[in-house]
């Protein structure tokens, strides 16, 4: 199974009942790897690794998908992972009570995991390789814009780069992604958000570390989000919200991927 070690040394393990667990890693650390990486995709994914135009994001989806089927059989304690996809692409795990997401950018890698109804994650460059600003209205709700146009210019861009990750996030945890128009939702953090034909969700803002900036979206029950960078972890306390602060370091030369 790939980088089972390092997933057990990072203290990877079944998330417990309201909590989800949020596995950061870049495929950089796992260079000269990925053919074992390709070995863990099932023939669609090895297609679509195959389509890539540039090898640096083939191998990162290699190693995205290779770690993510490792962390959901490590949790689910089983090597026969029954990982599915709807029409729209939403991962599922039929049968076992539990949620799943994946987001890469770059060479990050951020894979979520809960017992839940429904998860969605989301990582971005931060900051992003092009000005938000200007796809602030096809983004944003009339009520988010209004908010946004209302922020000194020193922070709207952030502040826009936290609202896309979040709407990424509460798409991703609906099944419908980009399939639905993102100016026609409100995606505000740490509230219920509900919508009509979808499951009442609450979006939690992700202490990625420097360069990235993550939300999750998941069940209002999913009190707890756990980051686990896979690397040397600087742990810092875990603040009110819950969330731990964790930041990645490159993962020691000696450290071994199985």
């Amino acid at each position: 199974m790939f980088a089972a070690n390092t997933l057990r040394e990072a203290g990877f393990a079944q998330p417990r009942a309201g909590e989800a667990l949020v596995l950061l890693a870049s495929a950089t650390d796992f260079t000269g790897e990925f053919d074992a990486a390709r070995v863990m995709l099932d023939d669609a994914e090895r297609s679509r690794a195959g389509r890539f135009r540039f090898a640096r994001d083939a191998d990162t989806y290699l190693v995205a998908h290779a770690l993510w089927r490792s962390a959901l059989s490590l949790a689910l304690g089983t090597r026969h992972l029954r990982l599915t996809f709807s029409e729209a692409g939403q991962p599922m795990l039929p049968g076992t009570g539990f949620a799943t997401s994946l987001s890469h950018t770059g060479r990050f890698i951020a894979i979520a995991i809960a017992r839940a109804t429904a998860v969605g994650l989301d990582i971005e460059r931060d900051p992003p390789r092009m000005k938000l600003h200007t796809l602030a209205p096809s983004i944003c709700t009339p009520r988010e814009y209004a908010a946004m146009m209302a922020l000194p210019i020193d922070v709207r861009e952030d502040a826009l780069l936290a609202l896309w990750t979040r709407k990424e996030a509460l798409l991703k945890a609906y099944g419908t992604g980009l399939r639905t128009d993102p100016a026609t939702i409100d995606a505000d953090g740490g509230v219920e958000l509900s919508y009509a034909g979808h499951a009442t969700l609450r979006i939690h803002a992700l202490d990625a570390g420097p360069g990235l900036k993550g939300a999750l979206a998941a069940s209002p029950h999913v009190e707890t989000i756990t980051i686990l960078p896979l690397a040397r972890v600087l742990a810092m306390p875990v603040s009110p919200d819950g969330l731990s602060r964790s930041y990645l370091q490159p993962i020691a030369p000696d450290s071994l991927h199985a």
